[in-house]
């Protein structure tokens, strides 16, 4: 077992590699040097969590004696990092060649004894669930660049062909049956959307479900959201970071959300700040209870 964890971590530090240099060779292109960047601190992240899960081993089955690791398949994903890693150091390499070498290390990396592993740890364990929903947020921020940049659709074909190791859940709640549908249907695409019309709905399913972000509107009947804030996160407080709230300008509204440091966008907002607000969220990570 040792000897595929080790693996799988010199596989990540490969990666954290090819990111990094690339974001250095493209910085005169922020977003994508931005990118990269994040790409490299994840996979960097991606190494601790797997060296961390290696410390699991007494809980896993016998099978793992029976596994060992293909060679060919080590030479060939461990030769196409390093080709594209050449290829960078040289200058040789066009956004849109790196972009699908990234498509193809990604896809190879994600491969179905990778997520055969996880899956032989207990999904329950922290720690396993942590790295589940790291590599699927670490898939969708390069498919969110693809898809927004339109630089190669064939890059983002195969990383959308790779098997979801994790859905994300979020929460839309208002007493607006319009307003929920537009705000769910703006989320579809970044995971399982659920909804609630009043706090009181809304904390039950807290209870029984891990939301990566909750929008929340302010007014609403049984249950107001200020109300279902404070008792969702007397219980979770990690849950304060993950909220957001639709609110009017409402001097006595705001001046709660900042004295809390709750996240609040003002009625009327666009859905794509809304979506943005709940990709930030994404990305801050603090989302174990």
């Amino acid at each position: 077992m040792q000897e595929i964890v080790s693996w799988l971590v010199t596989v990540e530090h490969l990666a954290a590699s090819v990111y990094k240099e690339a974001a250095t060779l493209f910085d005169d292109d922020d977003d994508f040097s931005s990118l990269l960047n994040s790409l490299y601190k994840e996979e960097v992240n991606h190494a601790k969590i797997m060296s961390r899960i290696s410390a699991l081993d007494e809980h896993t089955p016998n099978i793992f004696t029976l596994i060992s690791l293909e060679k060919n398949l080590q030479n060939k994903l461990e030769q196409n990092f390093h080709d594209c890693l050449k290829k960078i150091k040289d200058k040789s390499i066009t956004k849109k060649e790196l972009l699908g070498c990234i498509a193809e290390n990604e896809c190879s990396e994600w491969n179905d004894l990778f997520l055969y592993i996880l899956s032989l740890y207990n999904p329950a364990e922290d720690t396993t669930k942590l790295l589940y929903i790291e590599m699927e947020r670490h898939k969708r921020l390069l498919e969110r660049y693809l898809e927004t940049s339109g630089e190669n659709d064939n890059a983002l074909e195969q990383l959308k062909a790779i098997p979801d190791a994790w859905q994300e859940k979020f929460l839309v709640v208002d007493d607006e049956e319009m307003v929920r549908d537009v705000v769910m249907a703006s989320l579809e695409n970044e995971g399982t959307v659920h909804s609630a019309a009043n706090g009181k709905e809304a904390l039950k399913l807290i209870g029984s479900n891990y939301y990566a972000a909750i929008i929340c509107d302010i007014n609403m009947p049984e249950m107001d959201g200020r109300e279902l804030y404070e008792k969702a996160t007397a219980i979770f407080p990690n849950m304060r970071e993950r909220f957001i709230f639709f609110t009017g300008k409402s001097s006595e509204h705001i001046e709660f959300f900042k004295k809390n440091h709750v996240k609040y966008l003002e009625k009327p907002t666009s859905l794509s700040d809304v979506k943005k607000t709940v990709i930030d969220i994404l990305h801050k990570r603090n989302y174990l209870q």
